[in-house]
């Protein structure tokens, strides 16, 4: 279904660079009906199919500009960190840094449930650095942002060796199939992940209670 739309908002000739529009727009939600369904079903609640669509629906803009964000700061880390040049390379270091903290915000807009819709948005990245940089996280954490990275590196990867083999259309190719088939269990280990360092929060304040 998501392949079906981003196929479909392609096909409008009045949009510029429509594959970038249907990836902002689709892949966010995508990830967001993942949180939602794969976050509550591990928790234990029970929560109706209804309230999840309705959480959905409600929290898909915050999601899609935190989103936005986040790929600008990972395309920035992945175009430095491959630069020989040293402003570059310090450029690419910084930007790694803010996806480090801002990687488990669209995750935490997605599941937080008593989050005014005013403070959603700041609230995710606040508590997104307060997770990253726990001291039992850090790790775990870089090791996120380095699968993140991988999973955006390897559709232009394909889209290039699509390009050299002549294939038509090698963008959307790589681009939509490919990218969105990843964004499925990539959105899942976010979920994963999010709820280890949570937990570990938790663990940790409750030992430096006792």
């Amino acid at each position: 279904m998501a392949i079906g739309l981003q196929t479909a908002l392609l096909a409008i000739h009045s949009l510029r660079e429509p594959i970038v529009v249907a990836v902002t727009i689709v892949m966010p939600i995508l990830s967001l009906v993942v949180y939602v369904f794969v976050g509550t079903d591990a928790t234990g609640q029970e929560v109706p199919r209804g309230a999840r669509w309705e959480r959905i629906f409600e929290r898909s803009w915050a999601v899609i500009v935190i989103d936005v964000v986040i790929t600008i700061l990972l395309s920035s880390a992945i175009a430095g960190l491959s630069t020989p040049d040293a402003t570059g390379l310090l450029i690419g270091v910084l930007a790694y840094a803010l996806v480090m903290l801002t990687i488990y915000a669209d995750v935490n807009a997605a599941l937080e449930p008593k989050v005014s819709a005013l403070w959603l948005v700041p609230n995710a990245f606040r508590r997104s650095a307060s997770l990253a940089l726990h001291r039992f996280n850090i790790y775990l954490t870089l090791a996120l942002v380095a699968t993140d990275m991988v999973v955006s590196i390897l559709p232009q990867l394909f889209a290039s060796w699509l390009a050299s083999m002549h294939v038509a259309n090698a963008d959307f190719w790589a681009l939509i199939p490919l990218q969105t088939l990843l964004q499925v269990p990539f959105a899942a280990l976010v979920v994963v992940v999010y709820f280890e360092c949570t937990g570990r929060e938790k663990t940790a304040a409750t030992g430096d209670r006792d």
